[in-house]
């Protein structure tokens, strides 16, 4: 038995407790999953969606760096694939940056192994590369991760920051949740391996978000 995993048990009064156990984490009834359809549908609300597809990194990172928004109103979605940036580049860790209006950026990886670091805003990430998606979310940035069945995620959600994760069929990775991080799960978990460093918010459903 270690201290540095976390499992979330329920109670009998319907409530998950948090206790130290052994590194898998396992959940008895998760939250189905919101498809990739209704997150999009809630972050639109309406609005136009301008697609990017970027070549090269210099494309990408500007693509990926959203601050000002679009001056029409739309979101952007910028798709990432190997032809974006080759495996081939040095690419390192690349910073996706959010409107700072609060409206949303879209980003689909579709092919290829990213290394993303979300800074600030409100940022919905479509996981589908079979590669696997390192992303690390700083203070203060709102991620929404939708991950497609059978894929590997690993997230580093440092301090306050919120990560929404809604996991498919046996999607697998660790996840390591700082202290004062809020990280829920939404979903099937139950290949999810979640690292408790200190304290911090983790939560199970769509209805409680935190646990004493």
């Amino acid at each position: 038995m270690t201290f540095d995993e976390t499992s979330v048990v329920r109670d009998r009064g319907g409530r998950f407790d948090r206790k130290l156990t052994e590194p898998e984490l396992t959940l008895d009834a998760p939250a189905p999953a919101r498809t990739p359809g209704d997150v999009f549908a809630d972050a639109l609300d309406g609005r136009q969606m301008e697609i990017v597809e970027p070549r090269g990194l210099t494309q990408t990172r500007r693509a990926l760096r959203n601050a000002r928004g679009e001056e029409d109103g739309s979101i952007r979605s910028v798709v990432i694939s190997r032809a974006s940036v080759p495996a081939s580049t040095d690419a390192g860790a690349i910073e996706v940056v959010g409107p700072k209006d609060g409206r949303p950026l879209i980003v689909e990886v579709q092919s290829g192994f990213h290394d993303l670091g979300v800074t600030s805003g409100h940022v919905i990430i479509l996981a589908s590369s079979v590669s696997g998606h390192p992303i690390t979310v700083k203070g203060g940035a709102h991620v929404e991760l939708i991950a497609r069945p059978g894929v590997k995620v690993s997230v580093t959600a440092e301090p306050g920051s919120t990560v929404d994760f809604h996991g498919g069929e046996g999607v697998r990775g660790y996840q390591r949740v700082e202290p004062g991080a809020t990280f829920n799960v939404f979903g099937n978990s139950s290949h999810l391996t979640i690292s408790r460093v200190e304290e911090q918010t983790i939560a199970r459903d769509a209805e409680t978000r935190s646990y004493a």
